[in-house]
C-alpha cells in the first residue's frame, strides 16, 4: 500500500486559524495576515496583510475566484482577496462576529453568533454586498460545510445540533439534533466530530447515524485519493479511515505532523503542525521521498 510521506515544509506561524486550497496555492490565515504556499513547490510566495484576522475565529476559503477570509477583532467582516495578484480587493463589513465562511451555489455563506439564535449571512460575490435578509440559525454557528445540495451549518456545542440550509429557498428546511459538528460532506454521507463517542457517518437524507468510528478526539475531516483522513487531537495524528468498510488503516504521528488544520488539493494532503506553525505537504507514494524545506 502506498505510504503518505512529507514531501515540504514550511514554516509560517504558530498561531494559525484555517488554511484552503485552490487557485494554485495553499492560503493559510493568521493573526492580521493570509500566507499563500505554491502548490508545486510548497514554498511561501505571499504574505497577504488582513488587520483584524484572529486566531481562535478566523475562518478562510476559496471559490468565486477569490480567497474570502473573515475578520472579527478590529475589522469585522469578510476580506476578498484576489489570488492572481495577492492582493486585497475588497472588504466587506459584517458586525457583529463572522466566523465560519464557505463559498458554494454562487454566493458566499457566513455564519455570525450573536445574543439569541444566530445567523447566516449570503455574500453576493458579483457585488461585494449582502443579499437577502440573515438566515436564522440555532445558537453559536460556526462552521459551514456544503454538500448534497444544502448547506449544513454547526450551531456550536451547547447547542447541539446542525441547520440545514435550502440556497434556493434562502431559509432552514431541516434542524438536525445531537448532531454537534459536520466537518465534512461527502462519499454519501455528512462526517460529524461530536464531544464524546466516535466520528460519526450520517446520512444526509434522514440525519440518522450510519457507522461510528472509533476516533473520539477527531478534529478534522478531508476526503482525498479514495479515502477518508481524520486528524486528531489529543493524541496528534493523521488518521486513514476505509471508505466502505469504516476502518483505520493507517496513521501518521512520526516527524511532528501534530495536525489540526487539514486540506486537500490536486498535490495531496496539507496539515499544519499546530506546535511549530509549519506547514507539511504529505503525498501518498511508494518510496521515500526527502521532504523540501
Amino acid at each position: 500500500m502506498p505510504q503518505l510521506v512529507i514531501v515540504s515544509r514550511t514554516h509560517l506561524s504558530r498561531a494559525i486559524t484555517n488554511l484552503a486550497a485552490g487557485y494554485g496555492g495553499v492560503w493559510v490565515v493568521a493573526p492580521g495576515v493570509v500566507y499563500r504556499v505554491d502548490l508545486a513547490t510548497g514554498r511561501k510566495v505571499a504574505a497577504i496583510r488582513v488587520p483584524g484576522t484572529d486566531e481562535i475565529v478566523s475562518d478562510i476559503a476559496t471559490g468565486a475566484g477569490s480567497v474570502w477570509v473573515t475578520s472579527e477583532a478590529a475589522h469585522r467582516g469578510v476580506y476578498r482577496i484576489d489570488p492572481r495578484r495577492n492582493r486585497v480587493t475588497a472588504f466587506i463589513p459584517l458586525p457583529p462576529t463572522p466566523t465560519g465562511i464557505t463559498v458554494a451555489y454562487g454566493l458566499v455563506w457566513v455564519s455570525e453568533p450573536k445574543a439569541g439564535p444566530g445567523v447566516v449571512v449570503r455574500i453576493d460575490p458579483r457585488t461585494n454586498r449582502a443579499s437577502g435578509p440573515p438566515i436564522q440559525v440555532g445558537t453559536g454557528p460556526g462552521a459551514a460545510v456544503a454538500g448534497f445540495g444544502a448547506l449544513w451549518v454547526s450551531n456550536g456545542n451547547l447547542d447541539g445540533s446542525v441547520s440545514q440550509i435550502s440556497p434556493a429557498a434562502g431559509a432552514v428546511t431541516r434542524t438536525l439534533v445531537n448532531i454537534p459538528n459536520v466537518a465534512a460532506a461527502g462519499a454519501g454521507s455528512l462526517w460529524v466530530t461530536p464531544i464524546h463517542g466516535g466520528l460519526q457517518r450520517v446520512d444526509p437524507a434522514t440525519g440518522k447515524v450510519t457507522a461510528t468510528i472509533g476516533l473520539p478526539n477527531a478534529v478534522g475531516v478531508t476526503l482525498w485519493a479514495g479515502s477518508a483522513w481524520i486528524s486528531t487531537n489529543p493524541p496528534a495524528a493523521l488518521v486513514r479511515v476505509d471508505l466502505a468498510s469504516n476502518q483505520i488503516i493507517g496513521k501518521a504521528a512520526r516527524d511532528g505532523t501534530s495536525p489540526i488544520y487539514i486540506t486537500a488539493s490536486s498535490t495531496g494532503l496539507w496539515v499544519v503542525n499546530s506546535a511549530t506553525g509549519d506547514l507539511l505537504h504529505l503525498a501518498l507514494t511508494t518510496r521515500h521521498q526527502a521532504p523540501r524545506q
